[in-house]
């Protein structure tokens, strides 16, 4: 059986913030980003339609020693056909999972904080998935949508990242201001 088309939708409106550090070189100076909707759509085996969204965080700051912080991220309109799966750890934190979707070069979609004012992540950009256990809910949607017939869990989402039947689509907006949080 073949993998069946898995479509991302990453929002343009700000539903919600979280609060980020910037990334690499800070993690005592910290910034309020928007968070967004990424809408996941597919088909299960029966053939019944599937739409559901993931609260992310899409936008990060990128601060390095003795320079300037600014804000990163897609924002214009784009859509990109996923690249694979690797094997990643959280480089800001030891609470997530591991694992990341490789969008192009060093972006990726990956875990993000369970709750994104509360669980502090450095981000530099990537598509970091929100909520509790929402990496996890989100690659279980995946591998129940694709047809992945692997025989583990890591083998299905290595499967679903080589057969380049996932796409992902920014949807166009522009960067948020760089804004700075004092707790």
């Amino acid at each position: 059986m073949a993998l069946r088309e898995i479509r991302l939708i990453v929002g343009a409106r700000p539903i919600n913030q979280a609060i980020v550090f910037g990334y690499p070189a800070y993690r005592d100076e910290f910034y309020i980003v928007p968070t967004y909707n990424m809408g996941v759509t597919g088909k299960y085996d029966d053939g019944t339609p599937c739409y559901k969204q993931f609260e992310v965080i899409r936008f990060g700051v990128h601060h390095e020693l003795n320079a300037d912080p600014y804000v990163v991220g897609l924002q214009d309109e784009q859509t990109y056909v996923i690249q694979g799966w690797m094997k990643y750890e959280l480089h800001s934190t030891d609470l997530g999972e591991n694992g990341a979707w490789i969008v192009k070069g060093s972006f990726l979609v990956h875990d993000g904080p369970d709750d994104p004012m509360l669980q502090i992540f450095g981000s530099k950009g990537c598509i970091e998935v929100c909520g509790w256990q929402g990496f996890s809910r989100l690659n279980d949607l995946i591998i129940r949508l694709s047809g992945a017939k692997a025989a583990s869990r890591e083998e299905k989402l290595k499967q679903i990242g080589s057969g380049r039947r996932m796409k992902i689509t920014y949807k166009g907006t522009s960067r948020p201001l760089l804004k700075r949080y004092k707790p």
